[in-house]
């Protein structure tokens, strides 16, 4: 007995799927900010790596060539799961 699902049936189960992943996302987020994970006062990493970003691409030369250099060298590193595993 194969039964299909109709479109109705379907919508429903994405939308509660939909429901359900975001309502665990902001429950998550809420408890992790500002604890010793995620610290609210603390300076976070992305934050810094774009700083470094948009200062490179401010000044240009030396450390523009450096930002190139380490997107050529880690970038296949990181698809090709060969980086360090952290976490």
């Amino acid at each position: 007995m194969n039964k299909r699902i109709g479109i109705g049936e379907a919508g429903t189960l994405v939308l509660g799927t939909v429901l359900a992943v975001v309502s665990a996302a902001g429950f998550s987020a809420g408890k992790l900010f500002d604890s010793n994970v995620f610290p609210a006062r603390g300076a976070w990493p992305m934050g810094q790596t774009v700083a470094a970003t948009i200062e490179a691409g401010d000044k240009g030369g030396r450390k523009a060539v450096e930002l190139v250099q380490g997107l050529a060298v880690g970038m296949p590193i990181h698809n090709t799961g060969m980086g360090l595993k952290t976490g």
